[in-house]
């Protein structure tokens, strides 16, 4: 019992700084029990990006709706995309260090601007560029000293391939979506409900860069890659956000939307990436995605219709609900408290087309 009372104690002292907020609308079912999860750790992996000519680039549009108590500085999450379309990444900064006089954002910035210039200017002498898990150490390592501490997700396109390689440390994360369908979704890391790992400037208090989850996946022209900050994925099940993006594409294309499911909630636990290549083995053909709208899909990229905007706009409204049942309320209940409603939280979202590169475009 002494033991049990000692971890929860730790537990909950860890969470303060992990921003665990709106306790006020928390209820302990029971006796409080925190599973401690760890990091599935693959070891150091380069996966090597050759100077070549590439097949694929990701040309890419973002949304940010910071939490209405941190609009005055524009939230702690922060973003990069690369200027030359290959990279694109997402960082939350960890709001329980605002409690302790620190601006949270300094630390999520500080780990985007340096994994977006060392994703840009990092080659090697044998022309190979850093994979996502090299870029996430090297912005962290650049990042020491700096008080704060971050989730992370980086996503880099091959240049001599068909290869998307991320990598994610905590509770950001990304989902690949092909014709209508989620192909993948980037699984979560977490030492207790509303506890993710996470990068930070004391090397004391943080996880380790090497523990981040690496996962290549071969994509096609067309996929859509969507990453975001946890106020994207607390807020919206994975089949609201397939909704969500084909309605935009609908309304933009001037077409009648997919029907979806009437029931879009699910588990908080993801399913694992054998369900998902099993549920994608056939592609429906009610869907906006369709290989032959890819040139029309593709002027919607480049326009002024925004579908992060519209994907995060509904991640908003549902983190302010207070009845509205959402990934959050779901990992609550799972985790023995009762909780009802969305996470109001600053939210980013990248929301990124697989497409065709110029020959002459180089990483």
């Amino acid at each position: 019992k002494t033991v049990k009372e000692s971890q929860l104690a730790t537990s909950m002292a860890l969470r303060v700084l992990s921003g665990f907020k709106s306790r006020n609308r928390f209820v302990q079912l029971g006796s409080a029990t925190l599973l401690l999860g760890c990091a599935v750790s693959m070891g150091p992996r380069l996966l090597s990006t050759k100077a070549a000519t590439s097949s694929f680039k990701l040309i890419s549009q973002t949304a940010s709706i910071p939490h209405p108590e941190k609009a005055d500085k524009g939230g702690e999450d922060a973003f990069f995309v690369s200027k030359n379309g290959y990279a694109v990444g997402v960082a939350d900064g960890v709001g329980g260090w605002a409690s302790q006089g620190v601006d949270p954002s300094i630390y999520s910035k500080s780990l985007m601007k340096w994994a977006d210039s060392f994703v840009t200017s990092g080659a090697k002498e044998d022309g190979s560029f850093p994979s996502p898990k090299e870029v996430i150490d090297f912005a962290w390592k650049k990042s020491m000293g700096i008080l704060g501490s971050s989730t992370a997700v980086v996503a880099i396109m091959h240049k001599d391939s068909n290869i998307l390689s991320t990598a994610n440390l905590g509770d950001s994360g990304f989902m690949l979506v092909r014709r209508g369908k989620m192909i993948y979704r980037s699984m979560e890391q977490t030492k207790g409900f509303n506890f993710p790992f996470q990068l930070g400037g004391d090397p004391r208090y943080s996880d380790k860069s090497i523990d981040s989850f690496e996962k290549d996946i071969n994509v096609e022209k067309g996929d859509v890659l969507i990453v975001g900050s946890d106020g994207l994925f607390d807020n919206m099940f994975d089949q609201e956000i397939l909704s969500a993006l084909e309605e935009s594409l609908a309304t933009s294309l001037k077409v009648e939307p997919p029907k979806r499911p009437t029931n879009m909630e699910g588990p908080s636990k993801r399913p694992i990436l054998e369900e998902l290549e099993k549920s994608a083995a056939k592609f429906s053909s009610d869907t906006t995605m369709k290989p032959e709208n890819y040139e029309k899909i593709l002027k919607v990229f480049g326009s002024n219709h925004n579908l992060a905007m519209d994907i995060a706009k509904i991640a908003s409204i549902n983190g302010k609900s207070k009845t509205k049942n959402t990934p959050f309320a779901a990992s609550a209940k799972e985790h023995r408290f009762r909780f009802q409603g969305g996470k109001e939280d600053d939210i980013t979202v990248v929301v990124s087309l697989v497409a065709d590169a110029p020959p002459q475009a180089k990483l």
